[in-house]
């Protein structure tokens, strides 16, 4: 058995793996079990400088959005990490539906896509709910839930009904309450825990989502990985669900984990076309990667799975097989958030007890690991990075409090675990194969 690694460093973390060489900053509390966070990619579009009776300062900072499971809500944090920071909460007018339980956000944040712009979903955001549809407690579950979309654009489109008031109406009184309106839904995802957007720039409106299924077939087995396409999101005011492509993946087999206030983090690698997916109850908790441009049709999936969206041809729903996986990382206990370095080089993946990895993405391996159990956070949900400063953040579920990592100073390098003979002979057989077969 070779030895393990030794550890290294990575800027996020700093030069020292002690509780002492590292700060954690509070920058949201009182949060109501948050699970899952995301910087909007467009600062001030939502909120604008005014809203509900309340000054913003849109130019000024970052905007952090986080998602709270137990009242089924978003928290905006505005202006973060300036004198001018302030929250606010908002949730759909609908929540027992829309946002029950919500467990995972992820937004469109391709802003250069060459789309066109009546058709573009930058700065659109979907979220996920870990509910089998049981309308708070209020119903029986019927499991027609999967994730739901919105359009975060106020700012730039006055009327569109993007916000509500509380009578339905746009939300066009500064200083009315405003509700979120969704612009599409899908429902083939009952107790989803994870979604992450991705990246790629063939589809005409940038709409396509992957998401953890954790009810799979039903048959106790585990869940699946599914593929959210909204296609052509219906927008604000309409339920109409025919043009939308869901395709489901039951050769990924995704297991949660036991605990009941879940997140399992996801993120799609932008030139990797990697799909990395914590799965917490796999093999006792790994990292599965996905190559998600594989894969193969298979067959319909209406027969398989009845319950979906809508049962126009119009609407596709497949299972495909064939697709490639593989463990990308493996011994970690209940994985749960994760976040990609701003360079694409570093996974950092979160045991939910309170260690955070920092791994190589090129190789697997484990870089640098911190501990911030110690300091009393031991439930960790998502994490984030800053596409600004590249600083790391995470929400801790029972504590209710987004937190920073300030990485200590001091020079931080690393060398890279990846044999440089192999990675340039992959990168020159991936050159040939582009020239040679497109």
């Amino acid at each position: 058995t070779l030895p393990p690694c030794s550890q290294q460093c990575v800027p996020e973390f700093g030069p020292s793996t002690s509780t002492e060489s590292f700060d954690l900053s509070v920058v949201a509390s009182g949060l109501d079990s948050p699970r899952d966070l995301a910087f909007h990619p467009t600062p001030g579009i939502h909120l604008g400088n005014y809203s509900e009776g309340r000054t913003f300062h849109p130019t000024k900072g970052e905007e952090l959005w986080v998602v709270n499971g137990n009242n089924h809500s978003i928290s905006i944090v505005a202006s973060l990490g300036t004198e001018y920071q302030t929250t606010i909460s908002r949730r759909d007018r609908g929540y027992y539906h829309y946002m029950n339980n919500v467990t995972a956000l992820a937004f469109n944040e391709v802003k250069s896509s060459n789309r066109l712009e009546a058709q573009d979903t930058f700065n659109f955001f979907a979220v996920c709910n870990d509910n089998l549809n049981d309308y708070i407690g209020a119903k029986e579950p019927n499991f027609f839930m999967g994730p739901t979309l919105y359009d975060t654009d106020v700012v730039n489109k006055r009327g569109k009904m993007n916000t509500v008031n509380r009578h339905g109406a746009d939300c066009s009184d500064p200083a009315d309450q405003c509700f979120f309106l969704h612009a599409d839904m899908l429902h083939e995802s009952p107790a989803c825990v994870g979604i992450a957007h991705d990246p790629e720039l063939l589809t005409a409106y940038g709409a396509v989502y992957w998401a953890f299924d954790t009810t799979g077939d039903r048959s106790g087995n585990g869940g699946q990985l599914v593929r959210f396409d909204f296609s052509q999101p219906h927008g604000p005011g309409s339920m109409d669900h025919s043009i939308a492509s869901v395709r489901r993946y039951p050769d990924i087999k995704l297991y949660r984990d036991d605990f009941s206030h879940s997140h399992a983090g996801m993120i799609v690698h932008p030139g990797k076309r990697i799909l990395f997916i914590s799965n917490p109850g796999k093999n006792g908790g790994e990292v599965t990667a996905v190559r998600i441009d594989t894969g193969r049709y298979s067959r319909t999936a209406r027969e398989e799975y009845p319950i979906f969206s809508n049962r126009l041809p119009s609407f596709e729903y497949s299972i495909y097989e064939c697709t490639e996986e593989y463990t990308f990382a493996s011994g970690i206990r209940n994985p749960s958030g994760m976040a990609l370095s701003l360079d694409g080089e570093r996974l950092f993946v979160a045991e939910r007890a309170g260690k955070i990895l920092a791994l190589e993405v090129d190789s697997g391996t484990v870089l640098q690991t911190i501990d911030v159990s110690p300091m009393g956070y031991t439930t960790i949900g998502g994490m984030a990075v800053s596409p600004t400063s590249g600083d790391l953040y995470f929400v801790d579920i029972d504590a209710s409090e987004v937190v920073k990592v300030e990485a200590s100073d001091g020079e931080c390098t690393y060398n890279s675990l990846l044999n440089s003979g192999y990675k340039s002979d992959i990168e020159f057989s991936q050159k040939e194969f582009s020239a040679n077969c497109g």
